[in-house]
């Protein structure tokens, strides 16, 4: 598949071949996507999650989206397609900080739609190679609200499938999947 991504030696390069059949599944159509890499495997809590606002207090919202709250450190890497005139895409650099550095509470107005507009957002996980799983989440700009939706494959014996889901059905991700493959080959 075709996305100019850094390679690290701790991703599995089978979880990596799922994230880019699911990325282009979703964004074959789209004006522009960014992808982050979070340093290790994230949960499902993390959709819609917008931060703690009193001490341990959680906030989750989902209709005006806010970009969750990974710290800066735990980001090792970023980058940001935009379509072509072929139809394909060009990685034109890491695109822009749209996690905000400081508390958690401070992340409350960070809204996906303000901080990268008419973007998909795609946060992947790390070291999918020793944890034998992977997360995948994405938020992307519809007419009326955001697509948000979280994946999580996992390795036994060689294969890697979905062990969790929030927001879309496994048959969903099959779907997106297929898409891609048509969408990469021409069929």
């Amino acid at each position: 598949m075709a996305f100019d991504w850094p390679e690290f030696d701790n991703d599995d390069s089978n979880f990596m071949t799922c994230v880019e059949e699911l990325a282009h599944g979703l964004c074959f159509a789209v004006p522009r996507f960014q992808i982050f890499r979070v340093d290790n495997w994230f949960g499902p809590k993390w959709l819609g999650f917008c931060g703690k606002v009193v001490g341990a207090v959680g906030c989750h919202q989902l209709g005006n989206v806010v970009v969750p709250p990974f710290v800066q450190n735990r980001l090792t890497a970023q980058s940001l397609f935009v379509r072509n005139e072929s139809g394909g895409y060009d990685c034109v650099g890491e695109g822009p900080q749209i996690h905000h550095i400081g508390a958690s509470s401070h992340n409350l107005r960070n809204r996906a739609k303000n901080a990268a507009p008419d973007t998909t957002l795609i946060w992947i996980s790390g070291k999918s190679l020793a944890n034998r799983r992977g997360s995948f989440m994405i938020y992307s700009p519809g007419p009326k609200n955001y697509l948000a939706f979280y994946v999580e494959f996992q390795k036994k014996d060689s294969e890697w499938s979905v062990s969790q889901h929030k927001d879309i059905s496994p048959s969903m991700v099959a779907f997106f999947r297929g898409q891609a493959y048509r969408f990469t080959r021409g069929k």
